[in-house]
């Protein structure tokens, strides 16, 4: 038996129905709950864009994320978002319609904000969590420096400060945390360490960490 959508009079020989709607109309339906437009944050100094939560380098993966929270229906899926310009985006949209799939595109308008990312106000400030002080032949404590200067950055973490001075190298590692995992993973080398206040927050008492690395105790336990 033909049937006939309501709304645009297709009949069954001319297009899938959902429902009681052919899928074009179905998708122009559900196309409605998915934004016209979306607020994207940009770093105008590294140029990375805020996702839900996080700065990332990939526009298309901070596009997807943003635009899948601003979508009233969630059972409407981003499956991916392509730039068309520094102001549009073309969006492709996977929908469940029971058993059937609807899959659609829709133009994306983009409104752009400048801010600076945490990490790049941290890097200008010269913000950091932690001291590490390494000490030991000259060679020795180098190649440690540009070890932990490697790992930090690999690790989207920076060196805010590096001061060489006549016994060893200082560096000023921004994560604290990502300083201890370096340690966690390098267990030969056992730091000492030790704590002193740096300010509050929320209430909060807020810890920097010194990390002391003699490399001439490492070898002579070897």
């Amino acid at each position: 038996m033909i049937r006939y959508c309501p709304t645009c009079d297709r009949s069954t020989e001319d297009a899938r129905f959902i429902g009681e709607f052919c899928e074009f109309c179905m998708i122009k339906l559900i196309s409605k709950e998915v934004p016209e437009s979306i607020a994207l944050s940009e770093c105008k100094v590294c140029g990375k864009i805020k996702g839900i939560n996080e700065f990332l380098a990939s526009e298309q993966k901070a596009m997807s994320e943003i635009l899948q929270r601003e979508i009233k229906n969630k059972e409407i899926r981003v499956s991916s978002v392509h730039p068309s310009g520094s102001h549009a985006a073309i969006a492709r949209f996977n929908y469940m319609a029971g058993k059937d799939e609807l899959v659609f595109e829709k133009k994306i308008m983009i409104k752009r904000h400048m801010v600076t990312c945490t990490k790049c106000s941290r890097q200008n400030s010269g913000y950091y969590q932690a001291i590490v002080q390494i000490r030991g032949e000259r060679s020795a404590v180098s190649r440690m420096s540009d070890k932990i200067t490697r790992f930090i950055e690999k690790r989207d973490s920076f060196i805010a400060k590096r001061l060489d001075l006549r016994n060893g190298i200082d560096l000023y590692v921004e994560d604290r945390k990502k300083m201890s995992s370096f340690f966690d993973l390098y267990k030969e080398h056992r730091p000492k360490k030790s704590y002193t206040l740096a300010g509050m927050k929320n209430g909060k008492k807020l810890y920097r960490v010194t990390f002391s690395l003699n490399l001439d105790v490492v070898k002579s336990e070897d």
